[in-house]
C-alpha cells in the first residue's frame, strides 16, 4: 500500500481485492510495474479492460534482466496496455515527472 493511497477495496484495491472483483472494470490503473502489478495488468487486459500501468522506475520489473524486461514490455504493448515509466501514483492521480522540477498530472 502507498501511504497516500489507502486501500478501500472499492475504488483503490489491493491485489487481493483486484482478484475478487465480480465484474471486469472498463478501465483501471495499476500502481507498480513489478511482478504482481504486471500480472494483474495482463489478466485484466485479456479480460477486456483498458489498463494503465504506472511505474516509478525507468522500466517495468526493476531488478530483472534487461532482455526479459524488453521482451515483456513488447508483449505488453501488443496487448495494448499503456505503460507509464518514471511516474508515480499519488492520491489516485498519476503524476508524470518530466524533469526533476516539472510535473504533469494525468487524471483517469
Amino acid at each position: 500500500a502507498l501511504p497516500s493511497l489507502p486501500f478501500d477495496e472499492k475504488r483503490i484495491l489491493s491485489s487481493t481485492g483486484a482478484l475478487a472483483l465480480e465484474q471486469v472494470p472498463e478501465s483501471l490503473v495499476v500502481c507498480g510495474g513489478g511482478v504482481i502489478g504486471v500480472e494483474l495488468a495482463s489478466v485484466y487486459a485479456r479480460l477486456g479492460s483498458q489498463v494503465h500501468v504506472v511505474e516509478l522506475m525507468e522500466a517495468i520489473l526493476p531488478g530483472f534482466d534487461m532482455a526479459v524486461r524488453r521482451t515483456l514490455q513488447q508483449a505488453l504493448q501488443k496487448q495494448k496496455k499503456i505503460v507509464y515509466l518514471k511516474m508515480k501514483c499519488l492520491e489516485a492521480v498519476v503524476v508524470i515527472m518530466l524533469t526533476t522540477k516539472h510535473y504533469q498530472t494525468l487524471h483517469f
